[in-house]
């Protein structure tokens, strides 16, 4: 048979691959916002990184003058048990709110409202008693210290979240774990994301990465894009109509609310796939307290 022509070159390709490593790989994860800093930035995804993290900082601390000031911050009212001010950055509350309390009622922010519909779910139990490992809690106190900075929450501060009629930015810290939601919902699908991410807890590193796991596979069961590295979970979901987004910030509501003190239960694979069995099966209230 006559030899196979060779492939044709593609110049832009190689041109590309070429430059890949200066584009593609992430070397800024460092836990919460430590070791982050313009001159660590080796790639372009590190500037993005960097970029939002600046971001979050950045609206964080809009609050906090804000608050200082004496200027208009709601705090909104709910089961769920986080310290939430309500920044409006114009349309996130209906017309007429004047109250320095608002109820979910008040807030018209579409992400807003589909998220805390999901954390506010009856059949989920916020609070809770469960026995604490002292290596775990000691564990958990030497990461947290280790992990401050200038630019890390300190435990007890207020939460923000930033709201108009189609964005959210919450920012929040229950315990001793941290998670940020950003997302925008509205009629251009486009436009359309939802960012989550969570990091931390009250035990050691191996359950609290045992728990990153366990929403790592939640979400991405429906449909998110995640990864996952120790007990720092990323998950996104892209361009989709607003009805599906909103259906999937509820869902992340609901896994914030499921996994909350679950680092203390998780101390095997076994226990991981059952409680993402019950999840799966709408038993939100489970705590695995008769498997303890």
């Amino acid at each position: 048979p006559p030899p196979r022509p060779a492939a044709a070159r593609n110049p832009h390709a190689e041109r590309l691959a070429s430059v890949a490593d200066l584009i593609v790989p992430l070397t800024l994860r460092d836990r919460m916002a430590s070791g982050y800093s313009p001159r660590k930035c080796k790639t372009l995804h590190d500037m993005i990184r960097f970029c939002h993290q600046a971001t979050v900082e950045a609206m964080f601390d809009l609050g906090d003058r804000t608050l200082r000031r004496g200027g208009k911050l709601h705090r909104l009212v709910s089961d769920v048990p986080i310290d939430c001010r309500v920044f409006d950055l114009g349309g996130g509350l209906r017309e007429g709110v004047t109250g320095d309390d608002v109820t979910l009622a008040d807030v018209t922010s579409r992400p807003m409202r589909a998220l805390w519909l999901g954390m506010t779910d009856p059949r989920l139990r916020w609070r809770m008693t469960r026995a604490v490992s002292l290596q775990g809690f000691m564990s958990a106190l030497v990461n947290y210290n280790f992990d401050q900075d200038s630019r890390v929450r300190a435990m007890g501060e207020p939460s923000y979240a930033f709201i108009s009629g189609d964005y959210l930015n919450l920012n929040s810290r229950v315990g001793y774990h941290f998670s940020t939601v950003d997302s925008r919902v509205g009629d251009v699908v486009e436009s359309n994301y939802a960012s989550f991410r969570f990091v931390g807890g009250s035990t050691g590193v191996e359950q609290r990465s045992s728990r990153a796991m366990l929403i790592q596979r939640l979400l991405a069961a429906h449909g998110f894009e995640t990864d996952c590295k120790a007990d720092l979970v990323n998950a996104r979901l892209r361009h989709k109509p607003a009805a599906e987004m909103e259906a999937a910030l509820t869902l992340v509501g609901l896994v914030t609310g499921f996994v909350n003190h679950l680092d203390m239960a998780l101390t095997s694979d076994a226990l991981v796939r059952l409680h993402e069995e019950k999840f799966m099966a709408g038993e939100y209230s489970f705590k695995g307290e008769e498997h303890d």
